[in-house]
């Protein structure tokens, strides 16, 4: 298990230095409930043929203390975050969510045995890991 945290997953290194360690569920904690987050999140699924559980907290300004309601009139709406939690198998495909506009646990069976069947197949950190090149 390991894994990046919000925009650190957009670094290719790092990601990299994941997935040699063998990781087999990788965490990516964000806020960012764009279509976009979740798009990468299943490329890295399917990059490092690892599950990928991302979790996007849905919040809006009731979450925030009373005292910071001062700096409401920067926020558009009275939703902060749209949330966009997920669990996706290393194929890319959803197992759970993404969840959007709602408070929400998300559950998912993570089958171990499809991480070896899907490095068989593509295994960058394996057989398909090209040392040399860089």
């Amino acid at each position: 298990m390991g894994g990046l945290i919000c925009w650190e997953n957009y670094m290719p290194l790092l990601r990299s230095t994941i997935y040699q360690q063998g990781t087999g569920i990788y965490l990516a904690p964000t806020v960012d409930s764009r279509e976009s987050w979740q798009i990468s999140m299943r490329h890295i699924a399917m990059e490092g043929r690892s599950f990928v559980l991302t979790a996007s907290p849905y919040f809006t300004l009731e979450h925030y203390p009373q005292d910071l309601h001062c700096h409401a009139e920067l926020i558009e709406s009275e939703v902060v975050n749209r949330g966009g939690s997920a669990i996706i198998n290393p194929f890319g495909q959803y197992l759970a969510g993404p969840v959007y506009d709602k408070e929400e646990i998300l559950l998912a069976e993570l089958d171990l045995g499809l991480l070896a069947e899907a490095r068989f197949d593509f295994d960058l950190a394996g057989h398909y890991n090209r040392p040399g090149i860089c």
